[in-house]
């Protein structure tokens, strides 16, 4: 997601995964950062001019009804 204004210059990348029966969450937000990060989906990012201290990793982890969201930075 781009930034549209430079008054909320933030941008971000988000990885969805979503899990059945006992996967393991922490495993799939480490994959899923893992994954924003071996495939630099910020590169469009930063062409656009974004600073790279203004982009957000988001991992989004769905199992079932629970939804666990972690920043690369957290």
């Amino acid at each position: 997601m781009r930034p549209k204004t430079t008054a909320y210059p933030l941008g971000f990348v988000i990885e969805f995964k979503v899990i059945f029966g006992d996967g393991d969450v922490d495993k799939s937000v480490a994959a899923a950062l893992r994954q924003i990060e071996d495939n630099a989906y910020d590169v469009q990012l930063r062409d656009a001019g974004v600073a790279a201290k203004n982009i957000r990793r988001l991992a989004i982890v769905v199992s079932g009804k629970r939804v666990v969201v972690r920043d690369s930075a957290a």
